[in-house]
This record gives structure tokens, sequence and C-alpha cells, in this order.
């Protein structure tokens, strides 16, 4: 802690540290803030939130909703297509795929030449509904058998969620998670649409973020 406390900001590379948290059985037993920041600030959490997913994907299974690892991704989007670059591969991604980054779509976030590199679905001002640009993206491989790291696909997901349960991204999180868990402050990014983006960012504070580690090793209870 006083290591951080002593760092140089501006050095290269910044240790940057905006917080540090320890629970230990449970409890709360080191909380320490730096650099302007304190308990009540929310963070940026880039792509931690894609854990997000597969939070919400169980929690829609809890309450029955017809979703699963195993549902097929286009049959559950139909309503956006028809699709481009038609390819019989399609037919079998499932949730599964996009959740482990094996859609087999070109698809690659440490690829800018990629058609589904993030920051050109983000930037690109076409296509406003991000599910519709990847469910539009062409195949490279197929499904389940090379990995790519890709947040389009972990989006997705959030369009399944949200075409099967019928609500808007965040409010489900809000529904699901940030309530049940006594969340503080937290904000969601959003696609050029106005949908929910699950592909990262969500901001929450430090201690919200540990309650869902403590979730996990308590067996989902808080």
């Amino acid at each position: 802690v006083q290591g951080i406390i002593d760092s140089d900001p501006t050095a290269r590379p910044a240790i940057l540290m905006h917080s540090m948290l320890v629970a230990y059985r449970g409890r709360l037993v080191l909380e320490e803030y730096f650099f302007g920041h304190d308990r009540e600030t929310p963070h940026d959490t880039r792509s931690a939130a894609k854990t997000f997913s597969s939070v919400m994907l169980g929690a829609a299974m809890m309450q029955g909703v017809d979703l699963s690892p195993e549902t097929r991704i286009y049959p559950l989007m139909q309503s956006f297509g028809p699709f481009a670059h038609p390819d019989p591969r399609k037919a079998a991604i499932t949730l599964s795929h996009l959740l482990t980054h094996s859609a087999g779509f070109a698809c690659n976030d440490y690829d800018e030449a990629s058609p589904g590199f993030e920051d050109r679905m983000s930037d690109q001002t076409e296509q406003p509904n991000w599910w519709k640009y990847t469910l539009d993206l062409p195949m490279a491989h197929e499904p389940g058998r090379r990995y790519a790291y890709c947040s389009a696909n972990i989006n997705l997901v959030g369009g399944a969620l949200t075409q099967a349960t019928g609500t808007w991204l965040p409010e489900y999180f809000e529904r699901t998670v940030a309530e049940p868990l006594q969340f503080g402050r937290w904000h969601w990014n959003l696609m050029a649409n106005g949908e929910g983006y699950l592909g990262g960012g969500a901001w929450l504070r430090p201690r919200d973020l540990l309650k869902v580690g403590q979730a996990y090793l308590d067996g989902g209870v808080w």
C-alpha cells in the first residue's frame, strides 16, 4: 500500500492503481484507495465486465427463461435478418461458442484489420445495431474449432438475453445482479441504438465487483 502511495503517477509505465480490496472468509479485511479515488467512485472494469454475460445467462436459466449454453444464436435473432455473408456454419453457432470466443466469426480484437475488431464495430456509423453487425460478419472458421478474442461475441450474448427476456439489458442487470448484491452507483455502456452493450466497460464500485467474486466462492449466495 505504501509503495503505491509513494509511486509517481507521471512515470511510464505508471502503476495507476486506483483501489485495493481484500476479502478473507467473507469479510473485507483491507480497503485502500489512491490518487483521488474513494469508496464511492465507480471504476471502468473494461473487459472484466464480460463476466456478467455468463452471470446473467445463469440467472435467466434459473428463472426458467428458454436459454442455455446450447441455444443457437441465429434462430433466436432471426428477426434481425436477413444476414450478410450467408454461410451454413452460422447455423451451428451457440451461446457456448460466443461465451468461449470460438464462434468462428471473422473477429479478432488483436487484429485491427479484422472485420469484427471492436473499435471498427463501434466507430462505424452504418449499422447502429451491433448485434446485427456481428451476425452479418463473414465466417473464418468452423464454430468451436478456433479461439479468437472477440468482444462482439460476448456482446451478442447480450442480444440473446434481451431477445429471450424482453428486457433492456441494463434493467436485467439491475434485477439479477445489482439489486440482489446491493450494489451502489453503477453505469452501463450502450450501443449506438440505445441497447445495452455487454462487450465490456461497466462502471462499478470496487466493493461491488468484489461481491461478485465472493458470491461465486459462496456458491452463488450473497
